[in-house]
């Protein structure tokens, strides 16, 4: 046990004197009594510089609360001001237990800096509850073989099967926070990076994709993960990415190699949702990932017709205007989706996909001259105007 320990309780005007003074060598470890869920004096940069300072020479710092319940933790924005000083969230912990702590991890003269600093994060014997936001650090290796025992698994069969049952779990669980460390330590007890990790069958790939954890992504790929590793609807990592809007995750996969099978019917499902909902954003990652964005469903409907049919003005203006798309492709039903607006008289609709479709602009424009009427009126005008272009239209 290191006697170099000490516990020091913040009070609004302590000097910064006394806190320098209280820190200095041979200090190693300190519990840090704060306010409430660990605020600190926001405003004393004097202060706060102290305990920087300390951290950077090695000195342990562990933020505790003073109240007799509650819980210090680095996700509010209090606990961070001291979280990015180099003190570490002491959770639950009580002062007699962080101090206790602090004297035998700093003992452990065989471990680095950082591995007693990763050990004052980690429940050892129940002396708090870890936050359940906190970043996965299970050592792995060590809580399969407890669990082993728990179930007294005797057999190296036996012991393969519960790997194989668990490893997977973990990977997710590491892909998802961006645990890097963590992924690689499963890996090296021979989780395999490309295979299945949840129950939707998607790969740690696919969760970090999902997820946004860029690094995590370009890790992955790096040592070998593939992109074109698909889930039990056939979805590929680089569906995962768009869907969720993580664009930067989307240009990893895109420079690796990642594509879309052209009338994959999931990619199309999305993109009728996205024209339904008048998702403009979503359309145009998907344009970026190269997809065909006037691909048609069973029923022979593209995006637009979906567009058209909801009254999605701003998805219609994009994928005629900025896409290029006609508006006169055909479903089985023989519908277009000029044909669809000219029934729900979406006159705005109407006009944007007149005006984008200059084949169609040019004949309505002959016959607008020849009977001196308004373009517009000819193409929703009245019922024998209509019948005189039903042909056309259909």
């Amino acid at each position: 046990m290191d006697k170099n320990v000490g516990v020091l309780r913040l009070f609004p005007s302590i000097p910064a004197e006394i806190v320098n003074s209280f820190l200095k060598h041979p200090m190693q470890g300190v519990a840090i009594e704060t306010f409430g869920a660990g605020n600190v004096p926001s405003n004393r940069p004097d202060l706060l510089n102290e305990f920087k300072m300390a951290s950077e020479r090695g000195v342990i710092l562990v933020n505790i609360t003073q109240c007799l319940k509650g819980s210090v933790s680095d996700a509010y924005a209090a606990g961070k001001v001291f979280f990015e000083l180099g003190v570490l969230p002491g959770y639950d912990m009580t002062t007699e237990a962080a101090l206790a702590k602090l004297s035998y991890v700093i003992a452990l003269d065989h471990l680095s800096l950082n591995e007693k600093r990763e050990m004052m994060l980690t429940n050892l014997r129940g002396e708090m509850t870890v936050d359940k936001e906190q970043q996965f650090r299970l050592k792995e290796g060590k809580f399969v073989r407890t669990v082993a025992t728990a179930l007294k698994v005797g057999s190296e069969k036996e012991m393969d099967n519960l790997r194989r049952a668990l490893l997977p779990m973990f990977l997710c669980c590491a892909a998802k926070s961006g645990d890097i460390v963590a992924l690689d330590e499963l890996l090296s007890q021979g989780a395999d990076v490309n295979n299945p990790s949840d129950y939707d069958g998607k790969s740690c790939l696919h969760i970090a994709c999902a997820e946004g954890n860029v690094d995590m992504v370009k890790h992955l790929i790096s040592i070998g993960a593939s992109v074109y590793v698909k889930d039990r609807r056939g979805r590929v990592p680089l569906f995962d990415a768009i869907r969720n809007g993580n664009k930067e995750a989307m240009t990893v996969l895109l420079r690796s190699g990642a594509h879309f099978l052209p009338n994959d019917s999931e990619v199309l499902r999305e993109l009728c949702i996205a024209a339904s909902r008048n998702d403009t954003e979503s359309l145009k990652l998907w344009k970026i990932a190269n997809v065909d964005l006037d691909m048609s469903d069973v029923d022979g409907r593209t995006p637009l017709h979906f567009a058209v049919m909801r009254g999605k003005i701003d998805v219609v203006r994009y994928l005629v205007k900025d896409v290029g798309i006609h508006a006169t492709k055909e479903d089985i039903f023989g519908n277009t989706p000029l044909s669809n607006a000219r029934k729900l008289r979406s006159q705005e609709i109407i006009d944007i996909l007149v005006e984008s479709d200059g084949i169609l602009a040019r004949e309505l424009g002959t016959v607008a001259e020849g009977t001196g009427e308004n373009l517009a009126d000819i193409v929703i005008g009245s019922s024998s105007q209509n019948e005189s272009f039903s042909n056309y239209f259909h």
